[in-house]
């Protein structure tokens, strides 16, 4: 039963806070649940992706997570970072990025480059219905990025030097979702070495893929 805060709690026998869980089950690194997906994008939505001709993947792109995280300033890169994928041949980048930080597109990347596809997103549903066309998202460690690895989609992660406790230092898997790759800063602000590495995983995939519809 889901009760909505400030309601009435109905009787209980015994409370336990979500991320107690773990502790009390006896969750390890190796038996943390990771089936999915466990989440499904709509059947039904108007969200057709525009694939342009001879391109070989389909790439969402996400630059910002809510300014208003305790921890944005070092989670979030700027925009212009990503320029250094986009000369790659064969690979179309769609942007996914919301909020104040879906300006910098239009001040950092020609329309040519990027599909901007932030105003067709009004919720999760629809988001989950754009990754679902997508052959990979490559995004900082936003709300999207959880999205699709509990939609089973490719995403590569960028992480911070510090990171996020979900995601252990040293390695580049997640035990949370089997289709998640992480990228960590190895050293406090390098977005420019993640991104290095992220392009020349970018240009092996790429380099895999034949032409055409996946």
């Amino acid at each position: 039963k889901v009760v909505t805060r400030g309601a009435p709690m109905p009787r209980f026998d015994v409370q336990a806070p979500v991320l107690s869980l773990p502790r009390i089950f006896a969750t390890t690194l190796e038996t943390v649940p990771d089936r999915v997906p466990y989440l499904a994008a709509p059947e039904l939505h108007n969200l057709g992706l525009p694939r342009p001709a001879g391109s070989k993947l389909c790439v969402g792109i996400v630059w910002a997570g809510s300014p208003t995280q305790a921890n944005d300033r070092r989670r979030s890169c700027p925009m212009d970072r990503f320029l250094a994928l986009m000369g790659l041949p064969g690979v179309a980048f769609y942007s996914l990025q919301k909020g104040e930080a879906a300006r910098q597109l239009h001040r950092s990347a020609p329309a040519a480059l990027v599909t901007d596809l932030g105003g067709r997103l009004h919720d999760f549903a629809d988001t989950a219905a754009v990754l679902d066309q997508l052959d990979l998202v490559i995004a900082v460690d936003t709300a999207v990025v959880h999205l699709a690895g509990a939609l089973a989609r490719p995403v590569w992660t960028l992480l911070s030097y510090t990171g996020d406790w979900r995601c252990p230092a040293g390695r580049e898997d997640s035990p949370w979702y089997p289709t998640m790759r992480l990228f960590q800063q190895d050293r406090p602000g390098d977005w420019e070495g993640v991104m290095d590495r992220v392009l020349a995983a970018l240009e092996k995939m790429v380099g895999e893929k034949p032409s055409g519809p996946p």
